[in-house]
């Protein structure tokens, strides 16, 4: 049995940088979803999460290589756990979003609630 992992997102761009891997552009960036809801008490909370995201140059992931802070993007891909020592020798772990598709969204965006 094939297990899924699968993401995808819809938010606004945070920081962007781009190197170079053997002949592979990979972008990271960061990217900034929201989710509205009504609280127990009927007021208005608003959940904002920071996600990270590797986009490795593809036919794809093209629009990964023109981002820029504030753009408006949709993302599809996997989550992937990262771990690491700190300087410290604390042992680290974080959550990144690697991009199968990365497309840039002019105009207009509507998000549906769940």
């Amino acid at each position: 049995m094939e297990y899924i992992n699968r993401v995808e997102l819809l938010g606004t761009v945070g920081r962007v940088s781009s190197t170079k891997i053997a002949d592979k552009l990979c972008t990271r960036f960061s990217m900034v979803t929201n989710r509205c809801y009504k609280d127990k008490d009927g007021n208005a909370v608003l959940e904002t999460t920071w996600h990270y995201v590797v986009a490795f140059s593809g036919e794809n992931t093209r629009d990964a290589e023109s981002l820029k802070k504030g753009d408006n993007v949709h993302v599809q891909g996997r989550i992937c756990m990262q771990r690491y020592v700190s300087e410290s020798g604390e042992p680290k772990t974080f959550t990144e979003i690697f991009a199968g598709e990365v497309k840039i969204v002019n105009g207009e965006v509507r998000i549906v609630n769940d």
